[in-house]
This record gives structure tokens, sequence and C-alpha cells, in this order.
């Protein structure tokens, strides 16, 4: 018997990418006061930190998520702001 996950649903045969929606800030908000109240040791940010700051963090967020389901890649400020937090 397969186990289902209580966070994902089967996706129908036939759905496309291009189905996807873009999304708002009340929706990235929604999404994250739905997140367990679990953390990993690995999470850089904490969930309830996270829940903390959700209204000031979903702007970004959101023009995160929008930009990559238009161009499948990431803004080119995050790009070059995640590399030289690297170095």
């Amino acid at each position: 018997m397969e186990r289902q996950s209580q966070f994902f649903s089967h996706v129908p045969l036939g759905t496309s990418v291009v189905s996807f929606t873009s999304v708002t800030a009340d929706d990235i908000v929604s999404a994250i006061s739905r997140l367990p109240d679990k953390s990993s040791s690995a999470d850089l940010l904490l969930l309830s930190v996270m829940k903390l700051v959700a209204d000031e963090i979903a702007p970004f967020l959101t023009e995160l998520f929008n930009h990559f389901h238009v161009y499948w890649s990431l803004p080119i400020h995050i790009q070059r702001s995640l590399y030289h937090a690297g170095n």
C-alpha cells in the first residue's frame, strides 16, 4: 500500500507547468503559516522565525516565485547576491 503524503498530492497525467498560476504575497503568507512547526538543523532560517517575519519576506518570495515560474531562472540580482554570498 502506498503511503499518502500529508503535504503533497498526486498530479494528474497531462498536467503541465503552464497550468501554474502566479502567486500573491497573501498566498505566500498563508503557505508559510501552514508549515509544520518543525525545523531541521540544516535550515538556515528556523520555521518559527520565518513565521514571525512572513509578512516582511512575502513580497520578496512572491517576486522570486513568479519570476522563476515565467523564466525558469532566478532574477539576475538574486543570482548575483547568491554568488557573492557564497564567496
